[in-house]
């Protein structure tokens, strides 16, 4: 008769033992897999917590800074969606399993391959929210950082402005000057109730800014408001007028003061500082255009000079009664 083999003698384990290692291995993997489920809904439940914290956190910046956009919220939102959508595939899953007896082979096959892109949306998710929070810091100190630069800039401004400007100096600063000076030139009406004196200073200031903007916008502009004022002078009078005063001492004609004739003086250079003529009348664009052909190839300038030259005929033919 053999003799029975002894497994301990030869440091080998038993049947038993391996069959008790083996059901410890069991317990393992469903503890593991219990452990992983635990740990998703840990993971997502912290994610959807974080989220709607940062829903709020958008929608603050959008109140506090002017340059966020409330369309920014649409960057958390897009990420609950997907949050939510994981949610749902993990309540099919468990759907699933609470009947797996009565499924088939292939719809546990199909099963086991859905829940493998259920864990590639889950790392989606963490990378996506990972995205919105960058986002989320990357807006608070670019929005932070230009609203402080914009703040010191305007304080400057405004220290500057106190002291040399009036209030509405101020808002005609952060407007467009050629968008202004054109608007009124074009709209610039001179008869009996407006006139070169009636031209508001905030209007004047533009047409100075614009020199240094747009040179020859300025010159346009200039030249069709003075064309506008001989040719209404000329109708209603059937002469040029007196349109500034020049003292005898250079000293005492300030060159630099708001005004539209020291705007067509710095055009024209036509006054010299070591003599000044006795006065200027609104015939003084009749010379200007003679010498500026060029500027007859801005339309309005242009209609306005063939009124003047018309005006002007039928007044030397004696021809030219007031029309109005």
């Amino acid at each position: 008769m053999e003799e029975e083999f002894d497994w301990e003698k030869h440091g080998l384990m038993t049947d038993k033992e391996l069959d008790e290692i083996d059901e410890n291995f069991k317990r393992t993997e469903i503890e593991g897999v219990q452990n992983i489920l635990k740990y998703f809904d840990r993971i997502h439940d912290k994610l959807f917590t974080f989220n709607n914290i940062l829903i709020g956190g958008y929608f603050a910046l959008s109140q506090i800074y002017d340059s966020f956009s409330i369309y920014g919220i649409i960057i958390p939102l897009i990420n609950l969606a997907i949050l939510l959508f994981i949610e749902y595939r993990m309540m099919e899953k468990s759907r699933f399993e609470a009947n797996v007896r009565k499924k088939t082979k292939e719809e546990i096959k199909k099963h086991g391959i859905s829940i493998n892109k259920t864990n590639l949306y889950s790392l989606l998710a963490i990378i996506t929210t990972t995205i919105v929070v960058g986002i989320f810091i990357y807006n608070v100190f670019t929005i932070t950082e230009t609203s402080t630069v914009e703040e010191k800039v305007s304080e400057g401004q405004n220290t500057e402005r106190i002291e040399t400007n009036s209030e509405s100096d101020i808002k005609t600063e952060k407007q467009d000057y050629n968008k202004i000076v054109t608007e009124f030139a074009e709209n610039f009406s001179p008869n009996r109730s407006e006139n070169l004196d009636s031209i508001p200073t905030d209007i004047i200031k533009a047409f100075k800014e614009l020199r240094t903007i747009d040179k020859t916008a300025h010159k346009q502009n200039v030249t069709l408001v003075f064309a506008k004022l001989y040719a209404e002078h000329l109708k209603c009078y059937h002469q040029s007028y007196i349109i500034e005063h020049f003292p005898t001492d250079k000293s005492e004609y300030d060159f630099d003061k708001l005004t539209m004739v020291n705007e067509f003086a710095f055009m024209s250079n036509y006054l010299d500082n070591e003599k000044l003529p006795e006065v200027w009348t609104s015939g003084i664009i009749e010379k200007w255009l003679t010498e500026n052909p060029e500027l007859l190839k801005f339309e309005p300038i242009g209609k306005y000079n063939q009124f003047i030259k018309s005006v002007s005929e039928k007044i030397k033919n004696g021809d030219y009664w007031d029309k109005k």
